[in-house]
């Protein structure tokens, strides 16, 4: 029987999602396929699709961005697709599409690892909070400090991080701002090396973008138990 997966919106209740990317780490870079005209012409995005600023072309960075929310950065290293917003829907997202025609239809690309990146934050009751013993010590007049941590997972070569920073007093009495974790990961698998046909290659890329939510649900366990861990503090 095959694996149940939820869906991509199996978002943590806890969580406000405002960033989702896919990525591949590349060589082979031409800057010249990489443009707003070109990704049109060759249905790597909707034709319907319009951008809102010039786009930067060609040097070692390239990135032009989408009235849709939808911005693409690359350099000679890396494609990275991006979609923000104040609340978004995995399901709406479109970056790992891009980056997949991306991969079937580039000339002499050999790629090395893909991936996807998250931003977004947790809403904390008051109180929460880990307890640390330097968070006693570390005050600067009346301002304590923001920690800033990470959780790193390592497993048959693919890595996996979550990085988070405590919100959890204002600067000044006077703000209200709700206490809040602010987060971000990221996750990457290596490639088939690269002396393997590049069919193969582009196969295991658009394999992986196409089953994000295999890899999205891991971050989603991880971030429901850390927004368990501030609430059982706060309790």
């Amino acid at each position: 029987m095959s694996e149940s997966l939820p869906g991509p919106d199996a978002v943590p209740a806890a969580f406000t999602l405002t960033e989702l990317t896919a990525m591949v780490v590349i060589s082979g870079y031409n800057p010249n396929f990489i443009n707003p005209e070109s990704f049109r012409q060759n249905g790597i995005v909707d034709g319907d699709w319009s951008w809102e600023t010039p786009a930067v072309v060609g040097g070692s960075q390239t990135s032009f961005h989408y009235t849709n929310g939808v911005a693409v950065w690359a350099t000679p290293d890396y494609l990275v697709v991006t979609q923000k917003g104040d609340s978004l829907q995995v399901s709406e997202c479109q970056g790992h599409q891009v980056v997949s025609r991306y991969v079937e239809i580039a000339p002499a690309n050999v790629f090395h690892a893909v991936g996807f990146n998250l931003e977004g934050n947790i809403r904390l009751p008051d109180g929460a909070g880990l307890p640390s013993p330097l968070d006693q010590r570390l005050t600067l007049g009346d301002t304590q400090p923001a920690f800033e941590i990470r959780a790193s997972y390592e497993q048959e070569g693919r890595n996996l991080a979550l990085f988070w920073t405590e919100h959890l007093r204002p600067s000044n009495k006077e703000d209200e701002e709700d206490p809040h974790l602010s987060l971000n990961g990221y996750i990457r698998l290596p490639v088939p090396e690269a002396n393997e046909e590049r069919e193969s290659q582009q196969a295991f890329v658009k394999d992986v973008l196409a089953h994000r939510e295999r890899h999205l649900r891991e971050f989603w366990s991880l971030i429901q138990q850390l927004a368990d861990l501030y609430q059982l503090r706060a309790s």
